[in-house]
């Protein structure tokens, strides 16, 4: 064993060396104490060596664990764990030997070869990887199990959103009818009270008036009766250009005070 010392580095009071057999297994179990503190907020650097060449430089990512594999041969003799303590280059360090001279043969048991060993090994390193990976997919899978949970809620939500948009906009487009309603009144009763009036930027000219309909007062609402007044008094097209000014308001209410400042100025501009 003397032959790993050239690996050994200066360490304070409370360093401590481990020496133990490898096993895959053996250094999983060492692998999951680190990830618990990672878990608990308290990281702890470690690095590994494979006969003694850093393979896992000094990290604190759990994720970069399991590249030491990759690195173990059957000939490998050590593998070297060392966890620090803090940014401090004193660590603990548990040496864990591959594989070693057996010191005793017991009669009527076959002893393994040098290829039946590393054919051992590999299938242990093997099988760890797997699980590993298994390990890994699993937790995405948790993962993307929750993110597909917290979208289906968030499209849950914004179908009720839409729903209730929806309801609410025809409230609110019949309150905007009215409203224009009310306003165009007064602007076009002035427009067609003065002759050769300037038109409107972006509507046609008017045509004569024609003859509709009234439906008797007494059957209709108070905005129903306001629109009859008005197709009283003015042409289909009028009416038309109107409603479809009152659209434009109801799909843009951000032109709700640029339209109350261009009626009110034509209004006074008719007098």
């Amino acid at each position: 064993m003397e032959e790993y010392e050239e690996t050994h580095v200066p360490r304070g009071n409370k360093s401590r060396t481990q020496l133990d057999t490898y096993s895959p297994e053996r250094m999983e179990r060492m692998k999951q104490i680190l990830e618990m503190s990672a878990d608990e907020g308290e990281s702890q650097y470690f690095s590994i060596h494979v006969d003694g060449m850093i393979v896992v430089k000094k990290t604190t990512d759990t994720e970069k664990f399991d590249n030491y594999m990759a690195f173990v041969y059957p000939q490998t003799r050590c593998v070297e764990l060392r966890t620090y303590f803090g940014e401090s280059p004193n660590c603990n360090t548990f040496r864990l030997l591959v594989s070693a001279t057996p010191t005793a043969t017991l009669q009527g048991v076959p002893q393994l070869g040098a290829v039946e060993i590393g054919e051992k090994i590999n299938d242990a390193v093997t099988r760890e990887r797997q699980q590993s990976e298994i390990r890994a997919l699993e937790k995405d899978n948790a993962r993307l199990e929750e993110e597909n949970a917290a979208l289906r809620k968030k499209l849950k939500k914004y179908k009720k959103l839409e729903e209730e948009s929806r309801t609410n906009g025809k409230s609110e487009t019949r309150e905007l009818l009215k409203t224009g309603v009310e306003m165009f009144g007064p602007f076009l009763a002035a427009k067609m009270g003065a002759s050769g009036g300037v038109p409107v930027e972006g509507l046609p000219p008017s045509p004569q008036p024609i003859e509709v309909e009234i439906v008797p007062e007494s059957e209709l609402s108070e905005l129903d009766k306001k629109f009859e007044e008005m197709k009283a008094k003015y042409s289909e097209d009028e009416l038309e250009r109107a409603v479809q000014a009152m659209n434009l308001l109801a799909e843009h209410p951000e032109l709700h005070s640029e339209f109350h400042s261009v009626i009110a100025n034509k209004i006074n501009d008719n007098g």
